[in-house]
């Protein structure tokens, strides 16, 4: 039998020796022995030699791998007569555990200032703490007391599907646990120290086990090593069989890029979202192992993106982004591979539902899919469609058709005045899809088709927009034949048959508002803002326009870039052709 002796009353405090007192059965007379000891993950041990002392033998594990990881230890001991270990059988592969007393444990580094971002801490506090993710945080100078001015915290709830912020109503979702994780913003550079909060170390002696709820999930890393995505198990099932059809792989948060599929190592002191596609609960259990470190993790679907290898009519995929104001949401992937089909399977991913703050989200909504319907990050198809050319409005039946059509939208939860309006999406990686397809964006809204192969960038403006389905997406990526991109046009509306000013949308507004207009033939038109006394305040275009439908921003400035007052306004379009066409806007400060 062996026995840690504590280093401090009965507890085992960090960087403090742990003395290892080994007692032998009646009658057994010690030779030599060695105390095999690691820090806890850790798969190769270090040995220290037994000292025959009085009365026990014993062995010294340093102060310098005692800390917030534990310890895990085995005895091997040689007598007169044969070689005994504690424990007994496997001792290498399921050591002793010894839980490490932590006084401050605290994030290896510093994250900007107004930052959104998904954390846990990799520390037990055991049962009897009742307090909040505020006690852990009220002593740091960047976070104090709770203070939504100062720092903001808020956690999802599955049931609800929608998330609570650090409050007394919500107390309990906020008590900090391993494998718990949290959206945490300061106005300050900070980083998360758990003083003067004691907790232990995290037990490496069995798997930890995480309820996941039906839906999404934000989880963390329990243990405060790196653990390997697959080397979890799901209710039993090794993740390679459970991966993508009982949970999607993780999603992390990378500051001010957005969100990054499938992540493939779990970090101390991450958060990340996973999805329990079942409709129960399952239990992830997390082995206590470390894995490599990722310093740099790419998601492998962006990966093949930027490969470079020459792609086949059955493997390829291209990324899809969105930026705003800042805010930008990747990881949007369009694509083939060999055994995908049309509807879900285990190559697509769901998008997670948005941070706190302000956020984009590019989704592929599948509402109808009569699989896991919902809205999609990454949307991987199988064989082409087979689609009659008269489907496709386009009846020349000897002509080649073969292809996908893509329809997506961008959903956002801000808006802000003017030019912060505009949202830019940029098509990457198109290189990679067949030399022969032809590429097309569709703005179903405006009419307008962008062919990606020259232009792989495109502007519109958007508002606070929520999700919606896929009749109602406004934008749709056609690729494949020249005679199925061009009959894929057939998703655009008809092009505008006379000249029109539209009403603003939102009406009222503040700050800003979009006005949209259509031109039946190209003019040269002006289009301007004026107060109800008829004073000129704004122009927004002035010049040449071929036909087509367009949109423009007043972000409720003057000419001076000076914010005009609450009231009435009206914006006005003219044209050479003799068209004067006023709507009337309501602008609330």
């Amino acid at each position: 039998m062996s026995a840690p002796q504590p280093n401090a009353g009965a507890d085992f405090l960090e960087a403090r020796d742990v003395k290892v007192q080994v007692s032998l059965p009646i009658g057994a007379e010690f030779v030599e022995g060695t105390l095999h000891h690691r820090r806890g993950g850790e798969s190769v041990c270090r040995s220290s030699p037994l000292e025959a002392g009085n009365p026990l033998p014993f062995a010294v594990i340093p102060d310098s791998l005692v800390g917030p990881r534990g310890l895990e230890y085995w005895v091997e001991v040689q007598t007169l007569t044969r070689t005994l270990t504690d424990p007994a059988h496997t001792p290498d592969r399921s050591p002793h555990a010894i839980r490490i007393s932590v006084s401050d444990l605290v994030e290896e580094r510093q994250y900007p200032e107004r930052s959104y971002r998904m954390v846990s801490v990799p520390l037990d506090f055991g049962p009897e703490f009742t307090g909040t993710l505020e006690a852990l945080l009220s002593d740091q100078a960047a976070f104090g007391p709770y203070d939504p001015v100062k720092w903001r915290a808020y956690r999802y709830l599955p049931a609800a599907k929608s998330y609570a912020e650090l409050s007394e109503a919500a107390r309990q979702e906020f008590v900090p646990k391993p494998g718990k994780a949290f959206w945490l913003i300061s106005a300050s550079k900070n980083r998360i120290g758990t003083a003067p909060v004691r907790g232990l170390s995290t037990a490496t002696d069995s798997a930890y086990a995480l309820v996941l709820e039906p839906g999404w999930n934000m989880v963390g890393n329990p243990f405060n090593f790196p653990v390997a995505w697959d080397s979890i198990t799901v209710d039993g099932i090794k993740m390679a069989d459970a991966e993508s059809t009982t949970v999607q792989p993780p999603v992390g948060w990378v500051i001010n890029k957005g969100y990054r599929m499938d992540e493939q190592i779990l970090e101390p002191f991450g958060g990340y979202w996973v999805k329990n596609l079942s409709d129960a609960s399952v239990v992830l259990r997390i082995p206590a192992r470390e894995a490599v470190p990722a310093a740099e993790m790419k998601d492998s679907l962006a990966v093949a993106v930027s490969s470079g290898a020459s792609a086949t009519h059955s493997d390829w995929r291209f990324e899809v982004r969105a930026v705003s104001c800042g805010v930008e949401d990747s990881g949007n992937h369009a694509g083939m591979s060999e055994g995908a089909v049309r509807g879900w399977d285990r190559h697509d991913r769901s998008e997670p539902p948005m941070s706190p703050g302000r956020a984009i989200s590019l989704y592929f909504p599948h509402r109808a899919w009569e699989t896991h319907r919902g809205d999609y990050a990454v949307d991987i198809r199988g064989g082409y469609e087979a689609v009659p050319p008269a489907e496709l409005g386009f009846v020349q039946a000897n002509e080649e058709l073969w292809g996908h059509v893509w329809r997506f939208d961008v959903a956002k939860n801000f808006e802000e005045a003017g030019i912060t309006d505009e949202v830019t999406l940029e098509i990457r990686g198109i290189d990679g899809a067949p030399a022969e397809a032809s590429i097309y964006l569709l703005d179903k809204h405006l009419g307008r088709c962008i062919d990606v192969r020259e232009e792989r960038s495109y502007m519109f403006y958007s508002g606070r927009r929520e999700a919606v389905s896929e009749d109602n997406a406004r934008f749709a990526l056609v690729v494949g034949s020249a005679e199925f991109a061009e009959s894929g046009k057939g998703e655009l509306p008809n092009p505008p048959e006379r000249t029109v000013l539209h009403q603003n949308y939102p009406n009222p507004f503040n700050p800003s508002t979009i006005i949209r207009y259509d031109l039946a033939r190209a003019d040269v038109i002006r289009l301007a803002v004026y107060d109800a006394s008829g004073a000129l305040v704004r122009v927004l275009f002035d010049g040449g326009r071929p036909a087509g439908r367009y949109e423009a921003v007043w972000d409720g400035r003057n000419e001076n870039g000076r914010p005009v007052s609450t009231g009435i306004y009206f914006t006005r379009l003219r044209t050479r052709a003799g068209v004067n066409e006023t709507r009337k806007m309501l602008l609330v400060r």
